[in-house]
């Protein structure tokens, strides 16, 4: 039953100690300091309105439950869980007066049962306090909903409070001015849940020092204790074994607490990937039937989208069936074109390298001068007619000895365009652009070199900038030179 007490409530809640032995700890849990209270927003503002308006419905729905005899109702609340139980608490002065611990502990005692594997209240706790320390996400200072809990403090508080009320001790003791602190104090009070823990170590107050993280207020008024019990040895050695008691209790039970939450929130993320494992079968289940192959299902990495459906912790119903499978069935037929496109492109470049190593074979039938100024078997396979006869039929037929010889016609045809093209850039390189085009080329077939005798003066120097990138090279190639050079043959 869902209720939002303020801070105040909680704190008064929570300062209500069973122990009155120590009379330190008394109260130990409502001395916090109050972070600086922030401007509320218009959207703030109508949240918390309706959550009053919320609060008063509820406990006007409940008018009737207070008609219901005692025992009838105290022994409904005994199958509740402990939240509900404080929650009903909550709800009016007779129901808080009713379930208070002292009066009603065996109705706690029960609900607190309800729990698996629930550790038992610890005794500087009330059955309150306990519920609220385990199940209620809120800060104890502002409010706020938080996660953050230290169990071996006893506290929950949102960032911005934690670091205003735990602090390191050494910090505590510069920050207000308490001087050199003797090693003993920090022995005699709970600090934080250490982050890791040696295997072997004793939960025990007895390792603790000023670098550990404590209680602000606690640690305050331990030392004032402590230093005017100085005078009296014997109240201060029962003083600091009663302490050490009750810090080291604080702390072991912390640890237990601990490690019961840390279960809990490993089998609820068990039961997650269950329910998301069952969901994946289930749609896997309902796709074969439609016709899908599960080898058309996209991999891990290919779709997030996918991912997102498949992989919620939600049983798969009619209803959500209903609602996923259009976009399923989407993600299906893109990923099945995506995939036909891939292979496509993976067959042509089989092909590609058939016709490569067939190209590189032919090349060697010309003389070394001619050789140059065709292309390479890189920019072969980029020629209009090999692309077109390599992507025939998807790029599933093989490149043979026979085809190839089909094919050689038309890309020494383009081969022409391309030796043009070659001498065009080097005379670009350097002149500019030289206004070389394919009509460059006679009716004999034969090149233009007219237009080329630039390339073939003496003035005519070029420098592989592949061999320095930084152009710093004194090797310095004439336009024969370069086309012999042995980074032309492999790459333009």
């Amino acid at each position: 039953m869902p209720h939002n007490s303020s801070p105040d409530e909680t704190a008064m809640e929570l300062g209500q100690s069973s122990s009155t032995e120590i009379q330190v700890h008394e109260n130990r849990l409502s001395n916090f300091t109050n972070p600086v209270a922030k401007r509320l927003n218009d959207r703030q503002k109508a949240k918390n309105a309706k959550l009053k308006s919320k609060s008063f419905k509820i406990k006007h729905s409940l008018v009737r439950l207070m008609d219901f005899p005692m025992d009838v109702f105290l022994e409904i609340a005994t199958n509740l869980e402990p939240i509900d139980i404080l929650h009903f608490s909550r709800v009016s002065k007779h129901f808080r007066s009713l379930l208070n611990p002292k009066n009603s502990r065996y109705v706690w005692i029960a609900a607190r049962r309800n729990i698996e594997g629930l550790p038992d209240c610890p005794p500087d706790l009330t059955e309150a306090q306990y519920a609220s320390l385990m199940f209620e996400n809120i800060c104890r200072a502002c409010g706020v909903k938080t996660v953050k809990v230290d169990y071996c403090l006893r506290l929950r508080f949102c960032s911005p409070c934690f670091q205003m009320n735990v602090l390191k001790g050494g910090t505590i003791a510069k920050n207000y001015q308490l001087g050199k602190l003797p090693p003993t104090v920090y022995k005699l009070l709970p600090r934080t849940m250490p982050a890791y823990t040696p295997q072997g170590l004793l939960f025990s107050s007895t390792n603790n020092t000023f670098h550990n993280m404590y209680y602000v207020p606690e640690l305050r008024l331990v030392v004032k204790r402590f230093r005017s019990l100085e005078h009296d040895k014997v109240a201060l050695g029962d003083f600091i074994q009663e302490q050490q008691t009750l810090a080291t209790q604080l702390i072991q039970s912390g640890k237990a607490l601990f490690d019961w939450d840390a279960t809990c929130k490993q089998n609820r993320q068990n039961e997650k990937g269950s329910l998301a494992t069952s969901r994946g079968k289930s749609i896997t289940t309902k796709l074969i039937e439609l016709g899908w192959d599960e080898s058309s299902f996209p991999r891990y990495w290919e779709s997030d989208e996918w991912r997102k459906i498949m992989d919620q912790p939600r049983e798969l119903t009619p209803r959500i069936w209903a609602q996923v499978s259009p976009k399923l069935i989407q993600i299906l037929e893109v990923l099945r074109e995506e995939r036909l496109v891939a292979a496509r492109q993976s067959r042509i470049r089989l092909r590609a390298n058939e016709f490569s190593v067939l190209w590189d074979e032919h090349l060697l039938s010309y003389p070394p001068e001619d050789r140059h100024f065709l292309p390479n078997r890189h920019d072969a396979v980029l020629l209009t007619s090999v692309v077109v006869a390599l992507e025939e039929d998807g790029g599933n037929i093989n490149v043979t000895s026979e085809r190839f010889n089909a094919m050689l016609p038309g890309a020494l045809v383009d081969s022409s365009e391309y030796k043009i093209k070659v001498q065009s850039d080097l005379l670009e390189a350097l002149e500019g652009p030289s206004g070389i085009s394919e009509t460059s080329v006679d009716a004999s077939g034969k090149d233009n070199f007219a237009q080329f005798n630039r390339l073939y003066q003496v003035s005519a120097i070029f420098c592989c900038r592949r061999c320095n990138p930084l152009g710093r090279s004194h090797r310095l190639l004439t336009f024969p030179a370069l086309l012999s050079h042995s980074d032309i043959p492999e790459r333009r």
